[in-house]
């Protein structure tokens, strides 16, 4: 039975708040967790990862958007966190009935710890400010 984005982002709810959980574990130690995901085989064929930005199946997508979900919602004591986007690090492997798995690696860091490159901040290099935000800022100064 094929299961539609809608079902899978649902069927991977749950899983993405462990993974979630086991990734802050492993990240106050400064290393990442890693999971298999099986999907069909038939998302394995030339194209269809090709339709996916970043390499993905469909099962694969649906479990990383439902992980930035709970990243999103969730606080963990009074540390937000951030999700490095993950890593497909190993596979295709055969898996069972016909499935074949992948393993992605996630990396969550605490907000405070991410780092920004000055260079792209609109707000340290006026250069990269729209045109409207520079009108904004001399109708306001």
């Amino acid at each position: 039975m094929t299961m539609t984005p809608s079902q899978l982002s649902e069927y991977y709810d749950q899983l993405a708040e462990r993974i979630l959980l086991a990734a802050v574990r492993a990240g106050r130690n400064h290393a990442s967790f890693a999971i298999w995901i099986a999907s069909p085989a038939h998302e394995f064929r030339p194209g269809a990862l090709r339709a996916d930005p970043r390499g993905y199946t469909a099962h694969e997508r649906e479990l990383v958007r439902a992980v930035y979900r709970a990243v999103s919602w969730r606080v963990t004591g009074t540390a937000q966190y951030s999700l490095k986007a993950p890593e497909v690090t190993a596979g295709p492997v055969p898996s069972a009935r016909g499935t074949r798995a992948r393993r992605l690696r996630f990396r969550v860091y605490p907000r405070e710890l991410a780092r920004v490159n000055p260079a792209a901040s609109y707000i340290d290099n006026p250069a990269l400010r729209s045109d409207a935000a520079i009108g904004r800022q001399a109708e306001a100064g």
